[in-house]
């Protein structure tokens, strides 16, 4: 497993949602701005998840046509 792939995610993660609690709890931020977000989080989340075993250096390139699969909603996760 890439636990710093995964880490470096989950940080990118932990600094959106720590944006968008600041933004909320002061009532300044736009549905534009929380979709965008979100979006963001899902990104991340879901970036870590599907990649979480593939190599250091494959994962470095964004243009890598598999950025297209890892970034897609997991199927292998049961929701609760």
């Amino acid at each position: 497993m890439n636990h710093k792939f995964i880490l470096y995610n989950f940080e990118e993660i932990q600094e959106e949602i720590e944006t968008l609690m600041k933004k909320l709890k002061r009532g300044d931020i736009s549905h534009a701005e929380l979709y965008s977000g979100v979006q963001h989080v899902y990104h991340h989340l879901n970036i870590a998840w599907n990649a979480r075993d593939t190599e250091p250096g494959k994962i470095a390139d964004l243009d890598d046509p598999m950025m297209d699969v890892w970034n897609q909603f997991p199927t292998d996760i049961k929701l609760i």
